[in-house]
């Protein structure tokens, strides 16, 4: 029965260059320079729910923080990658990121249109005194 559900995932990236006073999440401020423990782990994480996942496709990828668009497109890139080459990933799947334009380059937002990204957002765009924007 399970198969018959799609399947939605949401990639927390932790990371903001400030903590925003509105913010509930958990987050740190200090980027690291070396992702391999976060994306072993989240990869590890993937693997051992594939027994819940069974032959189905994500159908919504959400990467979300955090501002997953602060750190380097590369682990963005082998998440996605490893997904693809597990075909985990729906041909006509929604992948989304938060980003801050404040804090994004734009060689960046190429990139990741460049990975795959079909939608850039950040749902705290509404809140007062926010550096944030939808695209």
């Amino acid at each position: 029965m399970r198969s018959a559900f799609p399947l939605s995932l949401y990639v927390h990236l932790p990371w903001c260059e400030q903590k925003c006073p509105y913010c509930d999440f958990n987050i740190s401020t200090n980027l690291p320079n070396d992702f391999s423990e976060f994306q072993s782990a989240l990869l590890a994480d993937i693997e051992s729910s594939r027994e819940w996942i069974k032959e189905r496709k994500f159908s919504s990828i959400y990467f979300g923080g955090g501002t997953p668009s602060l750190v380097n497109p590369s682990l963005h890139e082998k998440i996605l990658d490893i997904l693809r080459s597990h075909h985990l990933i729906d041909g006509n799947a929604e992948i989304t990121i938060e980003f801050n334009p404040k804090e994004t380059k734009a060689k960046n937002l190429h990139r990741f249109l460049n990975i795959g990204f079909t939608r850039f957002s950040d749902r705290k765009s509404t809140r007062l005194n926010s550096s944030h924007l939808v695209i």
